[in-house]
């Protein structure tokens, strides 16, 4: 989980990801919050204007929190509930994209609130971030890969399945129990579904949008929702393992 070390300490490969994720999701925000189509919404439009930093701060801390104790109580509660101090131990493993999303939709509650945003505002809102979060998710996918975590199922060599796959690139060694074998590569499968395709709709509904300058909240975050779902319904069959 190491990807090199800088003056003698650990830089690891998903706080370089989370990193280049919120990174990009600010500047898009920040961009965003400048264009023209938004004037018809004028408290989210002060809101990426003027308290951008505000907003990722506590996006960011949402997903971090909610996805750690979305993997706590999810997930692991037996082993927990015996290690308690091992919960802010992100580092060791286990964050939660069910339970990042939880956060933020409670963190996107309270700036409702506190920005006097309309509904309409708030749904808006969350179409943005979901047209960033795609980013996020392929870099996570690839940590999964490189980490050899999420594995698939084994695929025997000479097979008709070992072959098809291997055509594509759909196979990785991943080594269980000190033993090389190889298995149908989930996280690319994934990161090709869950990014690919989220990204591609999400951006292309937004620039429909913005052209015809008819905004549709919640039509984003809909199409976002069913086709990750999809996706990832499809994907746990290939699995070997359950994951978070």
């Amino acid at each position: 989980m190491i990807a090199f070390h800088l003056r003698g300490r650990p830089v690891y490969r998903y706080g370089l990801f989370y990193g280049v994720t919120f990174l990009f999701g600010y500047q898009f925000l920040a961009w965003i919050g400048s264009q023209s189509f938004l004037h018809n919404y004028p408290q989210l439009q002060k809101l990426l204007r003027d308290d951008v930093d505000n907003l990722v701060l506590l996006v960011i801390g949402a997903i971090m929190v909610g996805g750690r104790l979305g993997h706590v109580f999810l997930y692991d509660r037996a082993y927990y509930a015996a290690h308690i101090t091992d919960i802010p131990k992100v580092r060791e493993w286990g964050m939660s994209f069910i339970g990042g999303v939880m956060g933020v939709i409670l963190v996107l509650i309270g700036i409702k609130n506190r920005y006097k945003l309309s509904w309409r505002e708030f749904l808006l809102l969350g179409d943005l971030i979901l047209c960033i979060v795609p980013v996020g998710i392929l870099l996570w996918r690839i940590g999964n890969m490189l980490n050899r975590e999420l594995y698939g199922k084994i695929v025997e060599r000479g097979s008709e399945r070992y072959r098809i796959l291997k055509t594509w690139w759909l196979l990785y060694d991943y080594k269980v129990d000190a033993t090389p074998t190889r298995r149908i590569n989930t996280n690319i499968i994934q990161s090709i579904g869950e990014w690919w395709l989220t990204l591609l709709i999400g951006n292309l509904l937004l620039l429909q949008q913005r052209i015809k300058k008819m905004i549709r909240p919640w039509l984003i975050s809909g199409c976002f929702f069913i086709v990750y779902a999809s996706v990832r319904f499809g994907a746990e069959y290939l699995k070997d393992l359950p994951v978070s």
